[in-house]
């Protein structure tokens, strides 16, 4: 069995969290503010080294309000189990308190939870198997089969990782550090780590292919657990996750290649964090455990993570990753990203199912979003626009107005190659607002109908803009900036053609970039009042909905 399911309330910075975990790997991403912090140690208490034993909690533990008023209660809920109704890998003593859902499932689920009692410094703590709808399972040894299940189910918290150090002080002349041969592989392979971590200087070539060697018959000692099968990257898989830092070659393989590449240095490290975070036990058949990974391009080159990354990928662990990177979001499959967002009461958590997109929209959203704009995945709020002319202006004609896109948390995406159903479904399951503007040509018209019939419901000036004019270059030039495509066009001989031609000449010139910029700088020399007021509206919407977070609209 593995965890699927965690509810968090009352427990620090979070006031309430429901979250569903992927069987492989799931990642969560947000803004700062959404709880990663307290997540995080919520598992380590519950799961983490001396869990077993029982959860502690204190009074700062519980969760304050707005009003600094703290809760008096505090829960965590796990819930456990499989993908397919087989037979559970558990004593009889618990596999008689599993139940199944309505797929016929097997789940377990434990319920720890603190109150405060009396002047609210007493804090009492107790541990509870339940059943379907959240039903407490009654039964004399209830905490010996907590303590069993936690047992089974161990976290371990892998925190940064500073490989830049040693790459960047190679060993100098200075006393090495000695390694005891006659140390167990695990305790040669943690002491490298160690030493690598606090004194990189004085780890030398010797000591490095000691804990090598130690990591090499470490791995081979646990081949069969380590075993992964060859995944082959389907043209669903390369849609879902359009960026891999995965070869083929086994954690084996790597480790027993000659010298002592990045990619080993990097194992090495992996392997001593692992050890670290175990603590002195080690893991047991039929365990399950959770590899929590905190942010691990902290401290890490691109290529670093990129060479980490492909390592931590084989592990037969269960993964649950927080990450600002990216091109990290980038590797995992949509269906395993988890975007937090918190609000009054609660951290909203948005996901896309896994067949929410057919392959050819996920190659799309793939393709434009996810491996070109990863960014765009911490937005706000998405500008949808046509292409590269709107792309470079409305930013800085938005700036000029006093509106800060960037700073806002608003990003312009390009729609025209990637198509809009894609890419507003694929906001809207993440929760990230999005605003389309478009020409008032016969195309725009086409892109207005289709972003109507996505409103379901919402307010259309909210979410749509339609240029009065054919295109932008002849809304600007119809308001205030005609002298500007005239200086362009360089129209020196006979009387001035009409606009259409005009625009046209002056765009052959310079390019419809290039003439972004022009009238980009103009605005700057002219000022606020030269901001035509179709798009003066549109950057005040832009700046409502970014900052509108507590909004929630129905789709």
């Amino acid at each position: 069995m593995r965890l699927i399911h965690l509810q968090v309330d009352n427990f620090r910075g979070i006031s309430r969290i429901a979250l569903s975990l992927e069987a492989d790997r799931t990642v969560l991403f947000g803004e700062n503010n959404w709880g990663k912090t307290s997540l995080i140690e919520a598992l380590a208490r519950c799961l983490g080294p001396g869990a077993a034993a029982g959860a502690r909690f204190d009074v700062d533990d519980f969760h304050h309000d707005a009003t600094g008023v703290a809760a008096k209660w505090l829960a965590i809920t796990l819930t456990f189990g499989d993908d397919e109704p087989q037979p559970l890998p558990l004593s009889p003593r618990l596999t008689s308190l599993a139940w199944r859902d309505r797929k016929r499932r097997w789940r377990l689920s434990l319920r720890i939870a603190a109150h405060r009692n009396g002047d609210g410094n007493n804090v009492v703590v107790r541990r509870e198997l339940l059943g379907p709808a959240g039903k407490v399972r009654r039964h004399p040894e209830a905490d010996a089969l907590a303590c069993e299940l936690v047992e089974r189910h161990p976290v371990l918290r892998l925190r940064e990782l500073q490989l830049s150090q040693w790459l960047a002080q190679p060993p100098h002349d200075v006393a090495p550090i000695a390694l005891d041969n006659g140390e167990a592989p695990a305790e040669t392979v943690q002491r490298t780590f160690e030493a690598l971590l606090q004194q990189p200087h004085k780890v030398g070539p010797g000591v490095l292919q000691q804990g090598i060697a130690a990591m090499r018959e470490l791995l081979w000692r646990h081949a069969d657990r380590l075993h992964q099968p060859s995944v082959q990257r389907l043209a669903e898989d390369i849609a879902a996750a359009p960026v891999t830092f995965r070869d083929h070659a086994s954690l084996l393989d790597i480790a027993n290649r000659a010298g002592s590449s990045t990619q080993q240095l990097a194992l090495l490290f992996l392997l001593g964090s692992l050890l670290e975070a175990r603590g002195p036990s080690g893991l047991h058949d039929g365990e399950m455990p959770l590899l929590l990974v905190e942010d691990p391009e902290t401290h890490l080159h691109p290529t670093q993570l990129i060479q980490l990354w492909g390592l931590v990928e084989q592990l037969p662990v269960q993964k649950l990753v927080t990450t600002n990177s990216g091109e990290l979001l980038a590797s995992f499959p949509h269906h395993s990203l988890r975007r937090l967002v918190r609000g009054d009461d609660k951290v909203f958590v948005y996901q896309l199912g896994r067949d929410a997109l057919s392959r050819q929209d996920a190659r799309k959203v793939g393709f434009h979003v996810r491996a070109n704009r990863p960014n765009s995945l911490f937005a706000r709020t998405w500008l949808l626009v046509e292409g590269e002319t709107e792309f470079w202006l409305l930013p800085e004609l938005a700036r000029r107005y006093g509106v800060n896109l960037g700073a806002l948390g608003i990003r312009s995406v390009e729609f025209a190659q990637a198509g809009l159903a894609p890419l507003i479904k694929f906001a809207d399951a993440f929760g990230i607002r999005w605003h389309l503007i478009t020409d008032g040509d016969d195309a725009g018209r086409m892109y207005a109908n289709k972003t109507r019939a996505l409103l379901h419901g919402r307010d259309e000036a909210r979410h749509l803009t339609v240029l009065p004019s054919r295109d932008i270059e002849h809304y600007l030039f119809e308001n205030g900036f005609d002298d500007v495509y005239r200086e362009a066009a360089h129209w020196t001989r006979g009387p001035l053609p009409d606009t259409a031609e005009l625009i046209h000449r002056a765009i052959r010139r310079e390019a419809k970039p290039g003439m972004a910029l022009a009238i980009a700088e103009a605005a700057e020399q002219r000022g606020k009042a030269s901001i035509p007021p179709l798009l003066a509206r549109l950057f005040d919407t832009l700046a409502e909905l970014a900052q509108d977070e507590d909004a929630r609209e129905t789709r």
